[in-house]
């Protein structure tokens, strides 16, 4: 499946977030950064998962409304990348975001702890699940239902629902 157009609404979105009078240095390395790895990303229709004991309660999944959660947001998805000045890139990348449609970002809980992240993107009858990762995990399938749920993204309300995948 070649790039959906959702996916590249939602990789628009974040970038805009950059292209800004006087971004910083470290946000623009982290925008190329993230652009090189949405090269290699794939696209798989989402197959909804049964519950299943060890699944993420909808109590431990945060819509991301203010900074102190889009802070863990990106340190999270900067646990991706190897070096420390790449970490330090997406990072920069990611607290740049202003929350506007269409996308949501969710940071999901463990014990307590920061543990996985996701977005969520609508536009007319398709949605999009993108930058999931679990710690420990690639993708955590439960994880990406649990998320769908708390954005109330059901089968029945869109036509197509994407999962991104990227190795």
């Amino acid at each position: 499946m070649s790039t959906p157009e959702i996916a590249r609404l939602k990789n628009n979105w974040l970038f805009d977030h950059v292209n800004v009078k006087f971004p910083t240095k470290e946000s623009l390395q982290g925008k190329v950064l993230y652009q090189a790895r949405m090269d290699t990303a794939t696209y798989e229709h989402y197959l909804e998962v049964g519950e299943q004991p060890n699944g993420f309660s909808l109590d431990d999944i945060y819509l991301v409304d203010f900074h102190r959660l889009t802070v863990m947001f990106a340190l999270l998805q900067g646990q991706q990348w190897g070096s420390e000045e790449e970490k330090s890139a997406i990072l920069e990348f990611f607290t740049q975001i202003i929350f506007s449609p269409p996308c949501d970002l969710f940071v999901g809980f463990k014990d307590g702890q920061p543990f996985s992240t996701a977005i969520v993107t609508k536009h007319h009858s398709t949605a999009l699940v993108s930058d999931v990762f679990c710690v420990g995990k690639a993708t955590d399938k439960h994880f990406v239902s649990a998320v769908l749920e708390k954005a109330k993204v059901s089968a029945s309300d869109y036509d197509e629902i994407l999962i991104e995948v990227v190795e």
